[in-house]
């Protein structure tokens, strides 16, 4: 998570490969209730667990999405698009993109 200044507040962290959903339920990380959440549409059901999220229209086969929903849509990921930025600079440090090979009980130390 990152807050208005992208600045990162929160990470969670897997033994291994997790979808980015299943990794947040997991982790149970405090979030306020009034803190507004902006996620993508791999986090569907995120509503369940946290009311206050802002989460885009989907479209399906029988029901496009309209001219405003995509407008929507598209302001919503250019805000998203600052927490895809800083997740592919942490990936660079090679140690949090890839899989963490040591001891658990070091891996806060290494950190």
């Amino acid at each position: 998570m990152i807050d208005v200044n992208c600045r990162i507040i929160c990470t969670a962290i897997s033994t291994r490969t997790m979808h980015d959903f299943k990794l947040f339920k997991t982790s149970r990380l405090p979030i306020k209730k009034e803190t507004k959440v902006s996620v993508d549409t791999g986090y569907l059901g995120i509503t369940s667990l946290h009311p206050n999220t802002d989460i885009p229209k989907k479209k399906s086969k029988l029901h496009p999405l309209s001219m405003e929903d995509k407008i929507i849509n598209k302001a919503k990921a250019s805000l998203r698009i600052v927490v895809e930025h800083i997740n592919a600079k942490i990936k660079t440090f090679k140690m949090l993109g890839e899989k963490y090979r040591n001891q658990q009980k070091t891996i806060w130390i290494t950190l």
